[in-house]
């Protein structure tokens, strides 16, 4: 059985649009953050097309041609902070692109830590603001 690490809550939406997963072989961004949800008694994580869909061309920044090319290969997570019951708490948080294993572990590290006491997002991680997350 698992251990369970902090009672607070989130829900992750993971963009799994072709093309911005890393290819395999290299490292794996959904492995790392089922690992993190399974430590939280009210983790959630969902899997989703594209997070920028409803932007116009150009506007999007993700790394598919949609428009708007940061760099190669690269998620986008969206992170709602919940308490217990699952409840939003504050604004959801855009995180990534998350290009490298370094991005993924300081995201996994926010997820443990960070999010539960409500602190913001590394500023590494917020690529845009969308609906006033700031």
């Amino acid at each position: 059985m698992t251990e369970v690490l902090f009672e607070s809550g989130f829900a992750v939406v993971l963009c799994d649009q072709e093309g911005c997963l890393p290819p395999p072989g290299q490292h794996d961004v959904l492995a790392a953050l089922r690992t993190v949800v399974s430590t939280a008694r009210y983790g959630v994580l969902i899997r989703s097309g594209c997070l920028f869909r409803s932007l116009r061309a150009g506007e999007a920044p993700c790394s598919r041609d949609c428009g708007g090319n940061s760099g190669g290969p690269g998620a986008y997570a969206l992170v709602q902070r919940c308490d217990s019951e699952l409840r939003p708490l504050g604004p959801a948080a855009v995180a990534g692109p998350l290009h490298e294993p370094d991005d993924t572990a300081a995201l996994c590290e926010w997820l443990e830590t960070g999010v539960r006491e409500g602190k913001p997002l590394p500023a590494r991680l917020r690529p845009v603001t969308v609906g006033g997350t700031g």
